[in-house]
């Protein structure tokens, strides 16, 4: 027996055969409530172990082969519902895995093979309705994946491979519309890709070299006009970003080197003059230059 120090009440009772542990072991809390019922076999877990709560209800329920799990592992919420059960062979996640709502009813479940999730994963909404399906292939994500609102509208659709994206990538309006589309290569971006508005309007669009390097963004406003365009050079802004307003005039440039501001930034009128400019080296400010009130005299008011 084992007991605790300051009490000296019973904390677990082992069983010996000949020096080894053989038969019923009980483990007790404090109070003398059981917590844990096992069985030895020549020094071995063997068969059935329960843990408890402190009431007495079941917190889990595992099976023991030769001192490894082996056979269902059940888990249960201190309301008395189950929580979740897998099974294991010699010691390793194999077959199902399922985990469950309050209610009973399933809200995942999941295949292993040798420890490793392998076939389908599908979770659940409390209503019933499909939430996700996503394909494993020896621990990693590879085949089709498919997500889905509370009423079964799909919301994403794409492929993987070896545990990266790889084809096309789509995610979905409420009424089935393409609300984003992009395209990968082994886990790499390739090409442009986009979002839209709900009605279907380019909203933004970015592109990407063979690399899967970005090269260049561009965001539209409501109307189509486009509202602003920044090149990009190794992931970094780089070359001159151009703003425009939703009638498609120039508002505003701004001039990158690898990520950081450099040369002038410049705002512009609706006649497309220059009203406010800004000169920058490696990201910081050198001088800035508005236009005074009295424009027609070309008056430029200058600070440092």
């Amino acid at each position: 027996m084992d007991y605790f120090p300051k009490t000296g009440d019973t904390a677990r009772v082992v069983q010996y055969v000949a020096g080894k542990r053989e038969g019923e072991t009980l483990s007790y809390s404090p109070e003398g409530i059981i917590l844990q019922r096992s069985t030895y076999v020549a020094n071995k877990l063997e068969g059935p172990s329960v843990t408890y709560f402190t009431d007495g209800s079941p917190q889990h329920k595992m099976e023991f082969k030769a001192d490894r799990p082996h056979g269902k592992k059940e888990t249960y919420h201190p309301s008395g519902y189950r929580l979740e059960e897998m099974e294991f062979k010699e010691g390793v996640v194999e077959g199902a895995l399922r985990r469950f709502f309050p209610s009973g009813d399933l809200q995942y479940e999941a295949r292993y093979k040798r420890g490793v999730l392998h076939g389908e994963e599908r979770s659940y909404f409390e209503n019933g309705q499909l939430r996700n399906v996503v394909r494993y292939k020896k621990g990693y994500q590879h085949g089709k994946t498919e997500a889905f609102d509370g009423e079964g509208r799909r919301v994403r659709a794409g492929k993987y491979r070896k545990g990266d994206p790889d084809g096309v990538q789509l995610s979905f309006f409420p009424d089935g519309s393409i609300e984003e589309r992009a395209v990968y290569k082994r886990g790499i971006p390739l090409g442009t890709h986009q979002t839209f508005y709900a009605d279907g309007t380019l909203q933004q669009e970015a592109e990407y070299d063979s690399f899967g390097d970005l090269i260049r963004f561009k965001a539209y406003h409501t109307n189509g006009q486009l509202a602003r365009e920044m090149p990009f050079r190794r992931e970094k802004e780089h070359g001159q970003a151009r703003f425009y307003d939703e009638q498609g005039r120039l508002t505003r440039t701004k001039s990158y080197v690898n990520g950081q501001a450099e040369g002038p930034e410049e705002w512009y009128d609706a006649a497309g003059k220059v009203v406010e400019r800004k000169v920058f080296r490696k990201g910081v400010l050198l001088r800035e230059e508005k236009e005074t009130a009295d424009e027609s005299a070309g008056n430029v008011e200058q600070s440092r």
